[in-house]
């Protein structure tokens, strides 16, 4: 008898624990299933993947919107340049829109698909990979915000050596239907045609080097010649004959007014500017040629 009820029991309980089982082993295939969407949304990315590289792109083109507004794109790449730049913050538009739409597909999923939409918040779990990618990506972007830019001065310009000769192929001079023209027109303009420049009055604009080998009454006048972008900057300059330019500071924007001259002592490249007047000016929205 009391083995029966103890059978009996036991069968119950037996009953019982298989209901247990059964029950766990249906939550754990629920939530197994749950996470395996979760982590598998959009092609094998997960929500938060997606969330990662949607920060990424944000961050992009809340960079690229500033350096436009600012006018500073052009402290980075030549002014010829610049539509790539817009055409690449563009599709940068698309790809965050794109992303944030994914993010929103995967959250509904995620959160069981009841038509409320939302995105869900839920602990971050991003492979390690895809994480160091991403900082390794947004690390550039995230300097740009930080620090802001500044064009290349007379100290980068002593470092890399400043020359008179155009550091890029001039092509043949057109008329010179200005009186003010460009540094690097007049370095391609001596090379071709120096009969065309020599004595002649001109206004140029430039920033303010000096050189101890100077000595009180000479500077240099300085553009910085970029083929693409900053980093292959070249410093472009002429000596200034100025009585007072000692009184100039480095890497002050002038504008210097007088004739281009030729000293018969100087073999390396013996053309410079006589100056009649020096006139500080601000700085100009491309700094660069």
């Amino acid at each position: 008898m009391i083995d029966k009820e103890v059978s009996g029991g036991c069968s119950h309980n037996i009953h019982e624990c298989a209901g247990c089982k059964d029950t766990h082993q249906h939550d754990h295939s629920h939530n197994h299933e749950h996470d395996h969407a979760h982590n598998h949304e959009q092609g094998g990315l997960s929500l938060d993947t997606l969330l990662l590289r949607a920060g990424v792109l944000l961050v992009y083109a809340v960079l690229l919107a500033r350096v436009f507004l600012r006018h500073e794109i052009t402290l980075y790449i030549k002014k010829d340049l610049v539509w790539l730049t817009a055409a690449a913050g563009f599709f940068v538009l698309l790809m965050l829109i794109s992303t944030l739409m994914a993010v929103y597909r995967a959250s509904s999923r995620a959160s069981g698909d009841n038509g409320c939409g939302g995105i869900a918040f839920y602990g971050l779990r991003i492979p390690a990979k895809e994480f160091l990618f991403s900082m390794v990506i947004l690390m550039p972007a995230l300097l740009g915000l930080l620090f802001t830019p500044q064009s290349l001065d007379s100290f980068a310009a002593g470092r890399r050596g400043i020359s008179g000769r155009a550091p890029v192929a001039v092509n043949k001079m057109e008329p010179i239907k200005s009186r003010e023209i460009s540094l690097l027109r007049l370095a391609g303009g001596l090379e071709q045609e120096p009969e065309r420049f020599i004595g002649r009055d001109f206004a140029f604009v430039g920033f303010v080097g000096h050189d101890e080998k100077l000595g009180a009454e000479r500077f240099y006048l300085v553009r910085f010649v970029i083929s693409c972008c900053a980093a292959d900057a070249t410093p472009l300059g002429f000596e200034v004959d100025y009585p007072e330019a000692e009184e100039l500071k480095d890497n002050q924007w002038v504008k210097v007014e007088g004739h281009v001259i030729k000293r018969e002592d100087r073999s390396d490249w013996p053309y410079a500017i006589k100056a009649s007047r020096v006139q500080p000016i601000r700085k100009p929205y491309d700094p660069y040629l």
